[in-house]
């Protein structure tokens, strides 16, 4: 598979987890079970009144992958542009799609903000709505202490840029303050990043080894350290087992559930379907869990009657692969109107 075949996969794969969790996202086991029987979920379920809706968490992904390409044609072929502070302009717009103002000025301008799609709500994380509607300067840090998986769940572009764990880790400051919060969505980014050129155990070996003693790093890894113990025991995911992980609440949570359900997958559809029957954040761990199952096996690996039904599948198709394209474009021909057009660099 080449570069461009791994980030569509990874990005189709994360809108598929999180459409077929964003069915069961807040009900309990017990729930789950009462509606779709003793084994859960088998297949995806309609949400926001259709089959394959996605939730604020892909909207999230697109946003942050366009404030990254932005920063990309601003900066040109020397790089140099506040990249965090894109990303901070690019949810901002993503904010107004949420119908909620900012003291900012944020330029609607790009192609994104004009999908009419986006313009919904999909129950949005408070964590985010607050942080972002409080913000006063691009790239500025926020001051809560959220240890939340909001952060984690938009990071994945950052693993298409060098140096993906530091960018994903200032991109995620901007609305979640607490170290658990954004160190583990830098170390989700650095993961993906490595997932380009190893398979996910060696990924995560050497993300561990490179990032895992850091200050506040702590949680993040003593959770996955859990759950490469039990994949190594042979043991698979079940609803006890990944309430016992925190159902993926906080980053920590979502990062290792994600972990090790793509670890024991046999196939993407199973790996999915583990991480979303549970009593919590099911579209968040579906999400995770896709996107490292996707960029390992690109689309050709994902359930292609699941696809079929995604919503925004063709806007995802593109963004990725203007994640893979703009960077070569801005390189050969930076003064390229018609960047300007898609990405301006305001």
């Amino acid at each position: 598979m080449d570069r461009r075949e791994r980030i569509r996969g990874c990005l189709l794969g994360g809108a598929l987890g999180d459409a077929l969790g964003a069915a069961v996202e807040f009900l309990e086991w017990e729930e789950i079970v009462e509606r779709f029987g003793p084994a859960g979920l088998r297949a995806p379920a309609a949400a926001y009144g259709r089959l394959g809706a996605v939730s604020d968490d892909t909207q999230m992904v697109l946003f942050t992958a366009e404030g990254l390409l932005r920063a990309q044609v601003r900066g040109g072929p020397s790089g140099l542009c506040d990249a965090p502070a894109m990303v901070h302009q690019a949810l901002l717009r993503w904010l107004l799609t949420q119908g909620i103002g900012t003291a900012l000025p944020v330029p609607r301008d790009g192609w994104l903000i004009g999908e009419g799609a986006l313009w919904s709500r999909r129950g949005p994380g408070q964590t985010c709505l607050a942080a972002l509607s409080r913000s006063r300067r691009l790239g500025e840090s926020t001051d809560n202490e959220s240890k939340g998986c909001g952060a984690l769940v938009r990071s994945a572009p950052c693993a298409f840029f060098p140096p993906a764990f530091e960018l994903a880790r200032d991109s995620a400051r901007l609305t979640h303050g607490h170290p658990t919060g954004y160190l583990a969505a830098a170390l989700f980014a650095d993961i993906l990043q490595r997932l380009l050129h190893a398979d996910l155990p060696g990924a995560l070996r050497d993300s561990l080894a490179q990032h895992g003693a850091l200050p506040g790093m702590q949680e993040t890894r003593l959770a996955l350290e859990q759950v490469m113990r039990w994949h190594a025991e042979g043991r698979r995911p079940t609803p006890a087992a990944l309430a016992s992980l925190g159902n993926g609440w906080l980053a920590s949570s979502a990062l290792a559930i994600g972990v090790w359900c793509a670890l024991a997958a046999p196939s993407v559809e199973q790996g999915l379907l583990w991480a979303v029957n549970q009593g919590g954040d099911s579209d968040a761990c579906g999400l995770v869990t896709g996107q490292l199952l996707g960029i390992q096996q690109g689309t050709i690996g994902l359930p292609q009657a699941w696809l079929a039904q995604l919503e925004l599948r063709e806007q995802i198709e593109r963004i990725a692969d203007d994640l893979q394209q703009v960077p070569l474009r801005v390189r050969d021909r930076p003064d390229d109107p018609t960047l300007g057009a898609q990405y301006p660099g305001r």
